[in-house]
This record gives C-alpha cells, sequence and structure tokens, in this order.
C-alpha cells in the first residue's frame, strides 16, 4: 500500500555502543591563585548491522565498526595581582584523540570487495598541544 508507513525488511539490524570515560580535577589554592588540572579520557566502541534497501530480499546491507579513543589533560594557573588590577590566567592543554572506521557492505548477501566495488577501512588521528597564548600544533593521519 503506497499510503502506509509501513515497510518491509529481512535484517532487523543491530546496534551496540560501549562507552567507557573518566575525569579528574583537582584544584590547589597556591601563591596567590589556584592552579588547576583537568584529565579526562574516553573509550568507545561501537558496532551497527542495517538493511540498507529495506526490502523483504536480501539486495543491499551495511555492518560497521569503529571505536574511539581520547585524552586530554590541562593545567592552568589563575591568580590576580597588582591590587587585583591584573586577573592572569596561564597555561598548557594536551589533546590526543584517534577514531577507526570498518564499513562492509554486503549485495545480495556477498561482501562488496568480491564484486569489484569498495570496502571503507578509515583511521583518523588528531593531536594538539597548546599554550595560554594562541599557539596550536596539530596532525592528522588519513
Amino acid at each position: 500500500d503506497r499510503d502506509s508507513f509501513d515497510f518491509s525488511i529481512d535484517e532487523p539490524g543491530d546496534g551496540k555502543l560501549e562507552v567507557d570515560t573518566f575525569n579528574l580535577t583537582l584544584n590547589w589554592d597556591v601563591a596567590g591563585g589556584t592552579i588547576t588540572n583537568i584529565f579526562a579520557t574516553r573509550e568507545q566502541d561501537n558496532s551497527t548491522v542495517s538493511d540498507i534497501d529495506s526490502q523483504p530480499i536480501w539486495l543491499f546491507h551495511s555492518d560497521t565498526d569503529s571505536t574511539y579513543e581520547q585524552w586530554s589533560n590541562e593545567l592552568r594557573y589563575n591568580g590576580l595581582f597588582m591590587d587585583e588590577r591584573l586577573n592572569l590566567t596561564t597555561g598548557i592543554y594536551m589533546f590526543e584523540s584517534e577514531l577507526a572506521y570498518d564499513e562492509n557492505r554486503r549485495l545480495l548477501g556477498v561482501l562488496v570487495c568480491l564484486l569489484s566495488a569498495r570496502k571503507a577501512v578509515v583511521i583518523w588521528t588528531w593531536k594538539a598541544w597548546g599554550f595560554s597564548h594562541p599557539q596550536t600544533m596539530t596532525s592528522r593521519i588519513v
């Protein structure tokens, strides 16, 4: 029925996501100000199975797997000087992340690579170090 919102699939699909995170903030009052350290980390695993064509027969399905990891650390000092006329904040931060993504496309129940199509495998890496003045160094691997 073209006027309905019904659909038909032969693969109900699946999705799994696992995420682990941790963060810690420490403050120390010293020398007329506060030293703050903020550390955080995250790890994530994700997998999916999808019926892309939404047909009752197997035309196009896709499976994906991805992993993501990151960590960051910020160390900063904030204090008041010159009879509280100067509010100084200075510090350094570090950030690193990596994402790996793998996708399999299956046509008519066969892996795409057997049909001369492509399989996607992607890995991204990003790193940054920064200081309290505008300076950032980054790198990316594809």
